[in-house]
């Protein structure tokens, strides 16, 4: 009887020591999680490939080049506009920077020009930027007027971010 009685003592003391231990790693692993950070962390797990390679494009013939960056971004602007989430506000912030390096590097010519000094002060240069291809001034022009509301959600979600990561520091 003392045998048993022993037994089921180490049997109990060795129970509680695993539930104890159960418990701990609950604790641990379990930390309370925000409805925010839960759908932060299952969109980075639902991230769809981007649109399109965007590095690709300059290989690209002229007008071939300008239609890819231009659907590029009129799909970020739909997708933007169906679902403010933080990926597609990335993906759209992308379309309008290739598509306005691409415009700034097509329909825009920069000249330097320099100037004589006075008394001894060398001045800056003056730079002249001339546009090249009017067509393409006109439709970025256009293309960006009609991208107004996406734009400014966007300005604001940066707004808010730069708020908040200067509340955090």
């Amino acid at each position: 009887m003392l045998d048993s009685v022993n037994t089921t003592q180490y049997i109990l003391a060795g129970t509680q020591a695993a539930q104890n231990q159960l418990k701990k790693n609950e604790k641990t692993s379990k930390t309370p999680q925000s409805v925010f950070s839960q759908l932060l962390k299952e969109a980075e797990e639902e991230k769809e490939p981007p649109l399109v390679n965007l590095s690709n494009v300059e290989n690209l013939p002229f007008d071939s080049a300008l239609e890819v960056l231009q659907d590029t971004l009129m799909t970020a602007a739909d997708d933007l506009k169906q679902h403010p989430v933080p990926e597609n506000v990335e993906a759209y912030k992308k379309a309008v920077g290739s598509f306005i390096a691409f415009v700034s590097k097509n329909a825009y010519s920069l000249s330097e020009k320099a100037r004589a000094q006075k008394n001894g002060v060398k001045p800056p240069p003056l730079y002249t930027i001339e546009v090249i291809n009017s067509k393409l001034d006109r439709l970025a022009s256009d293309i960006l007027f009609n991208q107004k509301r996406e734009i400014s959600l966007v300005a604001r979600v940066d707004e808010i971010t730069g708020l908040v990561v200067n509340l955090l520091a």
